[in-house]
């Protein structure tokens, strides 16, 4: 006959994969996110111009949503990226740079579309990214949430916009000026990123040091302390970086 360990045993195990959790940021109370980062499918059309579409699209479906930002904005050769909204086949995300602009909103922006039984509509639009080359999304997903980080910049990382997909709309939950650093230049930091609900608060969770500021007159590095997560909370405005414990 087995026998049991003594209770003192699952009491030692108990703590020490506490503490192990407590190191990696994560609690018995987190719900963590899906990440999903689409593959892209180019379609060049010269040397100069082409866009490109999610490869869980089909080609003709990619091409008819293509056709139609080109159509609802009357251009006939610009770039569009067209993505498949994780959980929602009747709903797409396209970053566009077709939409007029004006001085204070222009440049690259993410569109969300839905396919009904009489064609294509536009539900809503985010604001244009400026200068920004840049507008590379990553979605997360948890339920029924869908939730988009976006890398901007140009030549180098500008940081990371946020946004929820809510009733048909696209929320705005703010910016997080922050990347990634290399000895040369800032990148992308979202794929070291990890969202996650920590009770009723959303949370983003960096596990790599973080330049703040990138680019501009804060510019400051900051770094991970005894390997923990640099940790961002929505407060239902905008995301606050927490103080972490020493």
């Amino acid at each position: 006959m087995r026998k049991k360990p003594p209770l003192n045993f699952f009491v030692m195990v108990t703590l020490l994969l506490g503490g192990v959790l407590a190191e990696s940021g994560f609690s018995g109370g987190d719900t963590p996110f899906q990440r999903i980062q689409p593959q892209m499918i180019e379609v060049q059309f010269n040397k100069h111009f082409h866009w490109e579409y999610d490869d869980h699209l089909s080609r003709k479906k990619a091409e008819a949503l293509y056709r139609f930002n080109n159509q609802l904005y009357k251009e006939t050769k610009s770039y569009a990226g067209v993505y498949a909204c994780p959980g929602r086949p009747d709903l797409f995300i396209m970053v566009s740079n077709s939409v007029p602009g004006t001085a204070q909103d222009f440049g690259k922006r993410f569109l969300l579309i839905r396919k009904t039984p009489k064609g294509l509509i536009l539900l809503d639009q985010s604001r244009g990214m400026m200068d920004s080359y840049i507008l590379q999304p990553t979605f997360f997903t948890s339920k029924d949430r869908v939730i988009i980080l976006g890398d901007t910049g140009a030549e180098y990382s500008w940081g990371v916009v946020a946004y929820e997909i809510r009733k048909d709309k696209l929320k705005y939950l703010g910016t997080l000026s922050v990347a990634k650093p290399t000895e040369e230049t800032t990148i992308n930091p979202i794929p070291d990123a990890i969202l996650k609900l920590s009770g009723n608060k959303l949370r983003v969770e960096f596990h790599t040091d973080l330049v703040f500021d990138p680019g501009g007159r804060k510019d400051r590095l900051v770094k991970r302390m005894k390997g923990r997560p640099l940790v961002f909370e929505y407060d239902g405005k905008e995301f606050q970086l927490k103080k972490s414990k020493k």
